[in-house]
Parts: structure tokens; sequence; C-alpha cells
């Protein structure tokens, strides 16, 4: 009798552990790609975000910090405003992207000045070459972190929640 009941536990242990790694295991994560066309995809209207840059030009490098607000619906457009220290001056960038023209106001001019936009909409996420870093737990919940390049080569980092914060 010990031996049939040993094997019966036995099996019975295998079904429940089968049973329960099968509902702990997590769905399959979309492709880093498919990540990155979340946001236009979602409900979203707009979204505010923080940036953080590191610019070389010639033998001069800069660190600038910001943030600003991306709006993907009705149409896509942004706003952000960055800065940095140099030798103890607070400088100030602004960058607005909308209906296909950039819109700059920065230290050495005081006025906006207005172009064609040359980059994507940072609200676009648009990138090639999207490799999925991995999940991280963020302060508004689980994200999905991207590594991309943009259209003009700038590599890039974005964070897409996996679930709206309105959702259960």
């Amino acid at each position: 009798m010990l031996p049939r009941r040993l094997s019966t536990l036995a099996l019975l242990t295998a079904v429940l552990a089968a049973c329960s790694s099968n509902a702990e295991q997590p769905a399959r994560a979309p492709s880093a790609g498919e990540i990155l066309k979340k946001p236009e995809q979602a409900a979203v209207k707009d979204a505010h975000f923080t940036l953080t840059a590191h610019l070389v030009s010639s033998s001069v490098a800069l660190d600038l910090t910001g943030d600003g607000v991306i709006v993907i619906k009705p149409q896509q457009a942004s706003r952000f405003t960055m800065q940095t220290i140099v030798q103890g001056q607070t400088l100030k960038f602004v960058e607005i992207f909308s209906d296909g023209k950039e819109y700059d106001l920065s230290p050495d001019n005081p006025r906006w000045t207005i172009n064609a936009a040359t980059s994507s909409n940072p609200g676009s996420f648009q990138g090639k070459n999207a490799t999925l870093v991995g999940e991280e737990t963020l302060v508004t919940g689980k994200a999905w972190h991207v590594k991309a390049v943009d259209a003009n080569g700038n590599p890039f980092d974005a964070w897409v929640r996996e679930r709206s914060t309105t959702a259960p």
C-alpha cells in the first residue's frame, strides 16, 4: 500500500507543479519593434517624460537634463525643455515639434527660430535596430525597456509601460 500511495503522491505533486508553473509563467513579451508602436496603438493621448542626454560636439561634452510633454493624439506634437551648466552658467533650451516644424529657443538666440523638422517627433518612438533590454519596475508599474536608433542615427532608450495606470 505504501508504494502505491507514494506513486499517487508523486503524480499529484507533478500535476500541481505543472499547473502552478504554467500559471506563473509570464506571457511572451512583444518584440522591441512592437513595443515601440504601443503608444500609438494605445488610448493614451499625451504623456509627460523626463530626459537625460550626453552630447559631444568637437571636444566639448555636455550633460543635459529636462522634461516635456508628448501629444500622441489627435496629432503628434511635443514640447521639451533641457538645461545644462557650463562654467557655472545654467543654459536652457526649449524645443517644440508640431505640424512638421521645429521651434527652438536657445541661449545663443533668445528669439524663437522656426525650421522644418529635421528629426522625428520624440512622441513617435520610431526607431530601427530596436532591442528589448528587459522588463523594469518603475514607480508607475512594470515597463519594457527598449534601445533603438532614430532616423538620424541617434541612439535612444524608451520605457513603455506594460499596462495603463487605469487598468486593474
